[in-house]
């Protein structure tokens, strides 16, 4: 008598994974498909998806044959995401008798991922350009596409500053000495839940001048008393008095008015 051995190997089982969406998506407010094929496993294994697929959770869910995974196989249409961001699509070959079958991969909760894209954050403003006077702010109106947080910037914040609240952009002129002066306000916005940041969204081109002011007229002349008396003159708001502001003797005098940053007296 002899005796020959001979084996019986274990079956290999082969997991074959999901794959994703090959195109890239980017937000558009709908739902887009993340799915292309649902993988498999082959004999000896069974294939199983996360019911709550997809999720933006990347913490792996735990595996129970019982609830929370099903063995029916997702479409290319099944699993949809609409906000941006990145999206794990969860699944699991799950062999019962590990003596006579083996495979890389197998009961372990396995993923792959597909991400929705930022869309490109957009707006105008309308006007795009002003001439402005010291002391009255100027505004221009937003129109966005964009869900983050707008706020603005000054080219020049020594000529003018601006704010943004809601869908208005503000441009407050700031006191100079000369007309003309020019600054490039620029519009911007931080990185929201769908739309990415953008530094450069819109500009506004600011032109400041000086508030124009209106000389007072000469009083009507005041009799000798023999005390001091005021002119009666009231320089403007925007101007300091200076000069022959109060007098006693007999005589012609000049106050003046000097304008202050910001202002100018009409020629």
């Amino acid at each position: 008598t002899c005796s020959v051995s001979w084996t019986i190997n274990a079956r290999t089982v082969t997991i074959t994974a999901p794959t994703a969406n090959s195109s890239t998506l980017t937000y558009s407010g709908s739902a887009q498909n993340l799915l292309a094929t649902a993988g498999s496993c082959t004999t000896g294994g069974t294939m199983y998806w996360y019911s709550s697929n997809p999720t933006t959770s990347s913490t792996a869910p735990g595996f129970s044959t019982s609830s929370g995974w099903t063995t029916t196989a997702p479409s290319s249409t099944s699993y949809k995401g609409t906000n941006a961001g990145t999206y794990y699509i969860w699944y699991y070959c799950y062999v019962s008798d590990t003596t006579n079958n083996t495979g890389t991969g197998i009961n372990t909760v396995k993923n792959i991922t597909k991400a929705i894209n930022k869309k490109a954050s957009t707006a105008s403003l309308n006007p795009t350009s002003g001439t402005l006077t010291y002391g009255t702010a100027g505004t221009s109106t937003i129109t966005k596409e964009t869900d983050g947080t707008l706020s603005c910037v000054s080219s020049d914040t020594s000529v003018a500053t601006c704010s943004v609240s809601g869908t208005t952009l503000t441009i407050t002129p700031v006191a100079n000495t000369a007309d003309g002066k020019t600054a490039t306000i620029t519009l911007k916005t931080t990185a929201g839940t769908n739309y990415a940041a953008n530094d450069s969204l819109a500009t506004y081109e600011a032109t400041v001048n000086r508030k124009t002011l209106t000389c007072p007229s000469s009083p009507s002349a005041k009799t000798y008393n023999g005390s001091a008396q005021a002119s009666g003159i009231t320089c403007p708001s925007g101007s300091t008095a200076g000069g022959d502001t109060s007098k006693t003797d007999k005589g012609t005098y000049a106050q003046t008015c000097t304008a202050n940053s910001g202002y100018k007296f009409a020629s």
